[in-house]
């Protein structure tokens, strides 16, 4: 099994909190086993990521920002190793249905 990277605890009460309404979307929408379990390990990495470049509130998000995520998956700026295209589509969904549970309208244009 490989090596955890990211934990739960490392979030802001605002990140776990996005990330449980996530998961209940997720679930509400009627996801896969498969989509809720990626919901509730790649939300993990995201928010961990997030408020590595410093955005510790979901709500902070920017364009730029979002931009400069998926260069550093790319690039292996993360604690990850370089992500693929692939990958970094999951992930890109999974943000999305972060962005839809917490009715973060503005991001979900831009992402």
């Amino acid at each position: 099994m490989p090596k955890q990277l990211y934990m739960l605890n490392e979030l802001t009460p605002e990140w776990k909190n996005l990330r449980e309404k996530t998961i209940k979307y997720c679930k509400s929408k009627n996801h896969s086993k498969n989509s809720i379990s990626n919901a509730e390990r790649i939300s993990i990495s995201i928010a961990t990521n997030m408020q590595s470049m410093g955005i510790m509130q979901p709500e902070g998000i920017t364009i730029d920002d979002f931009n400069n995520w998926i260069d550093g998956c790319r690039k292996g700026n993360f604690r990850s190793k370089e992500l693929s295209e692939d990958t970094i589509a999951k992930r890109v969904e999974t943000i999305r249905n972060m962005c839809r549970a917490g009715s973060l309208k503005e991001q979900l244009e831009f992402i």
